[in-house]
């Protein structure tokens, strides 16, 4: 599944007819601890989509990730024994997270508390290794993705990041995220179950 379309149809009874109102989602399996979705793809399928203008961009980048029941146990499950790493998440590119390091360790010689930086999150990072390493080398910093290309560090206090930590777990935001589309069809389909 790489794609979701959904038409709502709203009736015009004076008319006798219906407008119709199509959308349509990339759905996209993210990886995280164990769940790794692999899927097999013909060569005509993927012409067919390139003839058809298929965004893989988007799919990648901006796809609603999604999760089976299955998987979503196995991924609390994991978060729970605190053993979510990947062997592909333990092999990031260290020279890239060493020159981001590198950026803010300048950066916090003169930083003040509340203090922030705004620096290019590299592609060929995850968000969740990006964010778990930098948090674990500056222990006086907290970061945040502002999007898709950018990450944020603050310069903070011990009290500050302790209550962070209580209200913000990293691998339960993740999990949310891959998530995303499993809730949002699960909520419509009860919603809308006859």
């Amino acid at each position: 599944m790489v794609q979701i379309g959904l038409s709502a149809f709203i009736e015009i009874p004076h008319e006798n007819r219906y407008r119709v109102h199509t959308f349509n989602f990339y759905v996209y399996p993210g990886s995280f601890g164990s769940v790794n979705v692999k899927f097999l793809c013909q060569a005509s399928a993927l012409e067919f989509l390139c003839r058809h203008n298929f965004d893989f961009n988007k799919f990648i980048y901006d796809g609603i990730s999604y999760l089976n029941e299955e998987q979503e146990k196995v991924l609390c499950n994991e978060i729970e024994e605190l053993s979510v790493a990947t062997d592909a998440e333990c092999d990031y590119d260290e020279i890239t997270v060493q020159e981001i390091s590198s950026k803010i360790s300048e950066w916090l010689a003169t930083a003040k508390n509340e203090d922030k930086l705004v620096l290019e999150k590299p592609p060929s990072v995850s968000d969740y290794v990006l964010h778990s390493q930098l948090r674990q080398r500056f222990p006086a910093i907290w970061t945040i993705s502002v999007d898709r290309l950018h990450v944020q560090c603050a310069k903070i206090t011990e009290e500050k990041k302790s209550i962070i930590l209580k209200e913000h777990e990293m691998e339960n935001e993740r999990l949310n995220e891959l998530i995303n589309f499993s809730v949002f069809w699960f909520e419509y389909m009860l919603k809308n179950k006859s």
